[in-house]
């Protein structure tokens, strides 16, 4: 690569870090790497992205440290130039990120999250049952290879409404066996009949076995999880639609 393109790389990569480093709450450090040259970016073109990010907070999240690559990217200028950027085509994003014990908590009660997490729907002897988490939820990484998640729901049907407090242990998926739910337990036990506490089971089961989650239109699928106690690190494979705004 020549030096001349080389140099134009580091002022795009520069300004664009100036500018998502002013959308953070705070960072250690956050260094980004652009692939393109000057008329590809006039052009809405970029080869690709790559980000890393130590100690990085956004929005109540906090992270001990995040690496994400993209595939090139090909962005509507008419859009950006209205303030609400929209891609040409698709992209496919990679993300390592690395988390102790609090900054799950942290994120999974935090509003950007919390109050994106949809009720669940049960259908218990053809009647259906609306499962909705109420927070603060606590997870806990009691050992390598286990997640722990205590809360309680509200269970809404037709005629009544009832609090319940669960509790579950997960196994993550490895190269040896599928995610396991190794744990549920829901209190309080009477009162509750054995089909919805089997629907309830069932549909956690489920949950834990989708090949992947749609979150705010971009499709998201965990490949590793490395569980430690007290810490996790996740790497995700993303798929941005092009009807997504940026």
């Amino acid at each position: 690569m020549s030096e001349e393109r080389r140099l134009e790389e580091k002022i795009i990569s520069q300004a664009v870090q100036r500018g998502v480093s002013s959308q953070l709450d705070d960072a250690t450090t956050v260094e980004i790497d652009i692939r393109t040259d000057l008329l590809k970016a006039v052009q809405g073109t970029i080869d690709s992205i790559a980000v890393s990010g130590q100690d990085v907070t956004a929005q109540d999240i906090h992270v001990q440290s995040v690496d994400v690559s993209t595939t090139p990217i090909d962005v509507n200028l008419w859009s950006v130039l209205f303030g609400k950027p929209e891609l040409n085509h698709p992209i496919d994003a990679t993300a390592r990120v690395s988390l102790t014990e609090a900054d799950i908590n942290q994120a999974v009660n935090a509003p950007a999250i919390a109050n994106r997490i949809p009720p669940l729907q049960l259908n218990v002897d053809g009647e259906t049952v609306t499962v909705t988490l109420q927070h603060p939820l606590d997870i806990q990484l009691p050992a390598r290879g286990k997640i722990a998640l205590t809360g309680s729901a509200l269970l809404a049907a037709a005629t009544t409404t009832r609090a319940i407090q669960f509790s579950v242990v997960i196994v993550p998926q490895t190269e040896a066996h599928p995610v396991l739910l190794e744990m549920f337990q829901c209190q309080p036990g009477n009162g509750l009949s054995i089909d919805l506490i089997i629907a309830l089971m069932q549909k956690f089961k489920e949950l834990l076995a989708l090949p992947y989650i749609t979150f705010e239109g971009i499709a998201l699928q965990v490949k590793t999880l490395d569980v430690q106690p007290g810490s996790l690190t996740v790497e995700i494979e993303s798929h941005i639609p092009k009807d997504v705004l940026l």
